[in-house]
């Protein structure tokens, strides 16, 4: 039986590998099953009928497996749909964040005729294991289907503990063409690859979904293990870093400690980026993470209002933040603050402590992104919002970053819009103000781009920052 995984085009300003889609693929490999992956993300364009059938027909899939995101439910409908059309004989099975979530939502789409609930790897093989022998698939944990015209979903099969045992993903998509997208980015400026050192998150926060699909239990790879793969990719692939897209990096810092002992004593030179929280830091075990080549660090650090990290059940405060970002800048280690605005129960009085915070922790940080909430489902956002009615006319489409999807007690859709570009462009004002950065980021420039196109960029930026440290003041 041939099995074809199809990464989609996701409609995103940086791509991500399809690194989780690839460790589906390289464990049905290992288990014998004839696999394919095949990146349509590669086109940088909307995936087209001619891009589907193209893979169909040439690779004719007995299955195909595709993987969903909350805002891609219709795409991914529609793709089936477009399958079908073409075969109709091809089985087809959606896995992902949304489909475990709510696997009803995917299932009752006509086109689809499975869907994967939780980690792929096992459940996946096993569903295609039962297809091939003919059996019923009734019985496999962690699939959901239908049954004369009836949606089944079955109970959920348990987590691999053991994930250093999965087969390396690097050989089912292109590791180059998404490594040297970080080339022309000005925080990385070289090729990086993409890794997981652990699956999972402990924690509870309000906006976050990944607790449902990964059902709050971590599992790790060894730390002599995790340095072999890293070895690995850095012996066979032209990159300069990885980068860690763990939910969180380095929540047992036993584990982490050892990992960066395992990367000194081996003595590997090579720069790494992660994601932790800003509770689980302090300066010796930064400077250990800096000594093995830790350069960056992007925080969930959410808000500048107590009240917000609160109703978030963020289990953080504030000063955490701040410290965070200190401890970083005194380690040598560029911190990085993912926020969000658009809270439920949000103000304009968390907004101002918003911009406060800007001003405390502008000096330690390298830089600081401003999303707007997304409700997704299975968090306590969503529910709330459901509650209050906001979500009964919003669709799956509108769950993305860029875009607010209900107003605020004192705020308009319109204006939370707005405010997130403020913020960034004032965060961006107040770092290079308090850091004195201006002059060799203009170098810089000069440099890439030449005096005439860095005197427009200059004069625009400059323009922007003057009229956000205005608005900040007068807010």
């Amino acid at each position: 039986m041939k099995v074809v995984l199809i990464q989609q085009w996701l409609l995103r300003e940086f791509m991500e590998a399809p690194v989780s889609l690839a460790y589906i693929a390289a464990y049905l490999d290992k288990m014998g099953i004839d696999v394919s992956l095949a990146d349509l993300q590669i086109k940088k364009r909307l995936t087209t009928e001619e891009d589907i059938a193209e893979v169909i027909n040439n690779l004719k899939p007995d299955v195909v497996g595709l993987t969903c995101m909350t805002s891609e439910v219709n795409k991914i409908k529609e793709m089936a749909k477009k399958i079908k059309k073409i075969n109709k004989n091809i089985k087809i099975v959606v896995g992902g964040v949304h489909a475990t979530i709510m696997p009803e939502t995917i299932i009752n789409e006509p086109f689809i005729d499975y869907v994967v609930i939780g980690e792929g790897e096992l459940v996946f093989y096993n569903l295609i294991k039962s297809l091939e022998t003919n059996k019923s698939t009734h019985d496999i944990k962690g699939i959901g289907y239908k049954s004369n015209g009836k949606i089944i979903i079955n109970p959920r099969e348990k987590r691999i503990k053991d994930i250093e045992a999965l087969p390396y993903p690097y050989k089912f998509y292109d590791v180059m063409f998404y490594a040297n997208m970080y080339k022309n980015n000005e925080t990385y400026r070289y090729p990086i690859a993409a890794m997981f050192s652990s699956r999972g998150c402990p924690f509870n926060c309000g906006f976050c979904s990944v607790k449902v699909v990964w059902q709050q239990i971590v599992s790790f790879k060894s730390p002599e293990k995790l340095v072999d793969e890293i070895e690995y990719v850095l012996n066979n692939y032209d990159v300069k870093g990885i980068i860690f897209n763990d939910s969180i990096f380095g929540i047992n810092k036993d584990w982490l400690r050892n990992v960066c002992k395992e990367i000194t004593n081996r003595k590997l030179k090579f720069r790494w980026y992660a994601n932790c929280r800003v509770d689980l830091v302090d300066i010796d075990t930064l400077k250990l993470m800096k000594r093995a080549g830790c350069e960056i660090i992007s925080f969930g650090m959410e808000s500048g209002s107590q009240r917000i990290l609160d109703y978030y059940n963020k289990g953080t405060t504030v000063e955490q933040n701040i410290k965070a970002a200190e401890l970083c800048n005194s380690a040598g280690i560029r911190a990085v603050a993912q926020m969000i605005i658009g809270a439920p129960i949000e103000t304009k009085e968390d907004i101002k402590a918003n911009i406060k915070f800007i001003d405390n922790v502008a000096k330690n940080i390298e830089s600081i992104y401003w999303n707007i909430l997304i409700p997704y489902p299975g968090t306590k956002t969503y529910d709330d919002l459901k509650k209050m009615g906001y979500l009964k006319n919003v669709k799956w489409d509108d769950f993305v970053y860029d875009k607010a999807l209900f107003p605020l007690k004192d705020m308009s859709r319109e204006e939370l819009n707005g405010l997130a570009i403020k913020l960034g462009t004032l965060s961006a004002a107040k770092r290079n103000l308090k850091q004195k950065k201006f002059i060799p980021r203009i170098l810089n420039r000069f440099i890439k781009n030449g005096p005439i196109e860095n005197t427009r960029h200059l004069i625009k930026k400059a323009k922007a920052y003057l009229q956000e440290l205005k608005w900040a003041k007068e807010f």
